[in-house]
């Protein structure tokens, strides 16, 4: 039985998620906070707190233009696609008006 206390007690101390103080250790405890010091994390931060504003833009329009990019090239593919399907439905559909058959007609292989 105590093997298994043991186990415990090492995963607990492995794996747990307790906040630690970040800062150096020469600082004294009350100046350093439970998030990081780092630039990178106030951009972090930052950004949170400006996509929590409530602008009246929606989440697509607030990321500017490499977002609106990605979603004009996203629309011309569906474009693209859905008329795609829809010519290979119409050629099952019909045949005698395919590009191969109306070509081979027109050089009187048929």
């Amino acid at each position: 039985m105590k093997w298994t206390v043991a186990l415990h007690v090492l995963r607990r101390t492995l794996f747990t998620s307790a906040v630690r103080p970040s800062g150096s250790l020469n600082k004294p405890i009350a100046n350093r906070g439970i998030y990081p010091a780092c630039e990178g994390y106030r951009r972090v931060q930052q950004k949170q707190i400006e996509w929590t504003k409530n602008d009246g833009r929606r989440v697509f329009e607030k990321r500017g233009f490499s977002d609106a990019v990605i979603r004009h090239s996203l629309e011309l593919l569906g474009l693209i696609t859905g008329l795609t399907l829809l010519s290979h439905f119409f050629f099952m559909a019909r045949p005698e008006y395919s590009p191969k058959r109306l070509r081979d007609k027109a050089a009187g292989k048929l």
